[in-house]
């Protein structure tokens, strides 16, 4: 038609069959194609082939085996997140690819490098190393999703931040719209399965999953399936029975998108999992118990909570990551207040350690208000050897010159609740008060109180006692 108006006087073209005059439309457009080639280099884009129709598929085919060799230099671009079994682009694929001029090429996601380099072209400023890190790994280098966490970090003016989460304040608008698109074609099924992975984190394990939906394996391998074959999960290779969600940001949609009452209940199904699953070795999941429980504490879950955050703070401890078992220790009291009658004992036990963990990392400040909030509740219980390891903790920090009155007083209070009775904890404390005391004029109660400490010490026969108290 077109043409036509621009030359009205050519004679009409005869009638012929739909199919032939197709075959002529294919055929003139191939031949204009080649003619241009012929003339200079050509490169033909067609951008966006997951949503072409199938009679532009049709033109492709034809075309592409027509000009095999002839020049032109045709790029295909399309999502192969979009394109799932039986769509119709996957036919023109092979078909393309009989051709012995076809190359097909997977692209992944920008590295950090590109990732900051990106960051510099499209806001104008160079990130930190940490940044470009951060965005890199929430994002895996997708560049939609590069750009869209860029312009909320720069709409917040956090574009000279370190690392740590980009997206501590939510996720962006775009984001979600375009990955909650993408689930919303996934069957309700499918994307129950999803949430509760998402709870579990961007990789779960199927022995965990399974137990945590409750449903018969062979039900939720094919749900897995539909969500592999829409590009929203991956299976980790080479490791049996691990998936890993595609995008760290699909997972935190999903995550963000649980109602707060779904996710409790979730996170609960997934602690009560993993604790039967990993029952012979809980030790190295210990934090991820005490992060689902923890997480699950508001729908009731205290008990469960408590003594598994405990668990995982005090293993924290053996490992010498003591910031992350204080704050274990800080979340299971705050727990442990949720209860209906909350065990004062077990309070003071939890702020012992929790002094623990502070005083090893030279928290002092942190240490001394928690060992001085335990010591004040042993004494309301009237427990003389939580008391005692209330002042022992005090004792942790020693200042040349300084008389701690506070690590004084505990001691003092401990030594006259604990009695005569030989015990290590006795001989522990009359050590330590011995060593409290020596910027003090109390010299013969100074010596007095160590040299008690060592016979008490040597009675019971306990060499870790006695290398304690002759430390102290």
């Amino acid at each position: 038609p077109s043409v036509r108006a621009l030359l009205p006087d050519l004679p009409a073209p005869p009638p012929i069959e739909p199919e032939a005059a197709r075959f002529r439309l294919f055929d003139s457009l191939a031949g204009f194609l080649r003619a241009a080639a012929a003339r200079r280099p050509l490169l033909l884009v067609l951008d966006d082939l997951h949503w072409a129709d199938a009679p532009s598929l049709a033109l492709l085919r034809f075309v592409g085996r027509e000009l095999q060799g002839a020049g032109p230099l045709v790029l295909g671009i399309y999502r192969h997140t979009e394109v799932d079994r039986g769509h119709p682009l996957l036919g023109t694929l092979a078909d393309l690819a009989r051709g012995q001029h076809h190359r097909r090429l997977l692209l992944g996601g920008l590295d950090q490098q590109q990732v900051a380099s990106f960051v510099a072209a499209v806001a104008g400023v160079a990130p930190s190393a940490a940044l470009a890190a951060a965005l890199h790994q929430q994002t895996d280098g997708n560049p939609f999703f590069v750009t869209e966490v860029v312009r909320l970090l720069a709409s917040q003016g956090r574009l000279h931040q370190g690392g740590g989460s980009v997206l501590r304040d939510g996720l962006p608008e775009g984001v979600k719209a375009v990955v909650t698109e993408r689930l919303d074609r996934l069957s309700d099924d499918c994307q129950g399965v999803l949430e509760v992975a998402a709870v579990l984190g961007r990789d779960f394990e199927l022995r965990v999953l399974q137990p945590a939906t409750g449903l018969d394996p062979g039900r939720l391998l094919g749900l897995l399936e539909e969500a592999e074959a829409a590009r929203i999960i991956g299976a980790v290779p080479g490791g049996l029975g691990r998936w890993r969600f595609a995008h760290a940001l699909v997972r935190e949609v999903l995550y963000e998108s649980l109602p707060a009452a779904r996710r409790m209940r979730l996170h609960g199904r997934v602690g009560e999992a993993l604790e039967a699953v990993y029952a012979a070795d809980p030790g190295p999941y210990l934090a991820a118990l005490a992060h689902h429980y923890l997480a699950a504490v508001p729908g009731g879950q205290v008990a469960r909570a408590v003594r598994a955050a405990t668990l995982a703070g005090r293993r924290a401890l053996e490992l010498l990551a003591w910031e992350e078992a204080a704050e274990l220790f800080e979340r299971t009291l705050a727990a442990l207040e949720l209860a209906e009658q909350p065990d004062q004992r077990e309070r003071c036990q939890l702020l012992l350690d929790l002094g623990e963990a502070r005083m090893a990392a030279s928290d002092v400040p942190a240490a001394r208000a928690a060992y001085q909030q335990a010591g004040d509740l042993a004494r309301r219980l009237g427990d003389p050897e939580l008391l005692a390891r209330a002042g022992l903790g005090l004792g942790l920090e020693f200042i040349v010159g300084i008389v701690d009155l506070l690590e004084v007083g505990l001691l003092e209070e401990a030594l006259v609740a604990l009695g005569g009775a030989d015990s290590r904890l006795r001989a522990r404390v009359l050590a330590r008060l011995a060593r409290a005391l020596l910027f003090t004029p109390q010299v013969d109660r100074r010596l007095a109180l160590s040299e008690d400490a060592v016979q008490l010490a040597r009675r019971l026969g306990d060499p870790a006692t006695l290398a304690a108290v002759l430390y102290d």
